[in-house]
């Protein structure tokens, strides 16, 4: 009974790790609240992350208001970015809905041609700001060019996030989707992007000499 509770036991590690995902979801949350913090929340939740794939984190809470700090201006400014390309997403659907099914499918082929990089790049921004020291201009650079060079990885990442999506949907009609996003889904989706990120990052902390997070 006492190897139950001892806190080298695999179960209760299992368990210490599902608490401490709730606690970052929650942080996450509450950061997000005044909506134009959105941007450095994100950053700041990937950098807890990449350190809790290696069980490197101690002061979940400490590391996250540093990293929340640290990167408050560029991830506003990432942030507005991420809003603007959403606002291209959406209206170039809304543009295809109203063109007649002989366009819509030439349209939307070419929309996803021309808008791939940016999705590519959204994708890999905030992870690579919580990962690297950079300006904007370059985090965008360089997050698409890695997602670009990384595409088996990127499309992994993309199936992950469908997944994740698609499990809220599937509880839509149920009463349990607000409980599961406040409870844990964007702190566990972070985590476990952060083991496919941190696989993709490794070989470029080399080259990136401004690594925030180094092996």
């Amino acid at each position: 009974m006492g190897k139950l509770f001892n806190l080298d036991n695999s179960v209760m590690r299992f368990l210490t790790k599902i608490a401490d995902l709730c606690i970052l979801n929650i942080i996450f949350i509450i950061s997000c609240v005044p909506i134009i913090t959105i941007g450095p929340a994100i950053v700041a939740l990937y950098f807890v992350s990449f350190k809790m794939v290696k069980s490197e984190e101690s002061y979940m809470f400490r590391s996250y208001l540093v990293a929340f700090k640290e990167n408050f201006k560029i991830g506003i400014k990432a942030g507005l970015v991420m809003l603007s390309f959403l606002a291209i997403l959406y209206f170039s659907y809304r543009f295809a809905t109203m063109l007649d099914e002989s366009w819509r499918g030439i349209f939307n082929v070419t929309s996803f041609l021309v808008l791939f990089p940016g999705m590519v790049m959204s994708l890999f921004l905030f992870p690579y700001i919580a990962r690297f020291k950079a300006n904007l201009v370059k985090s965008i650079r360089n997050a698409m060019l890695i997602g670009i060079a990384s595409l088996p990885y990127t499309m992994i990442l993309f199936i992950i996030l469908v997944i994740f999506v698609a499990f809220l949907l599937l509880l839509m009609p149920t009463n349990y989707v607000g409980l599961i996003l406040i409870t844990c889904w964007f702190s566990l989706l972070a985590f476990v992007q952060s083991f496919v990120f941190r696989k993709i990052f490794k070989k470029y902390e080399g080259v990136e000499s401004n690594c925030k997070t180094k092996e």
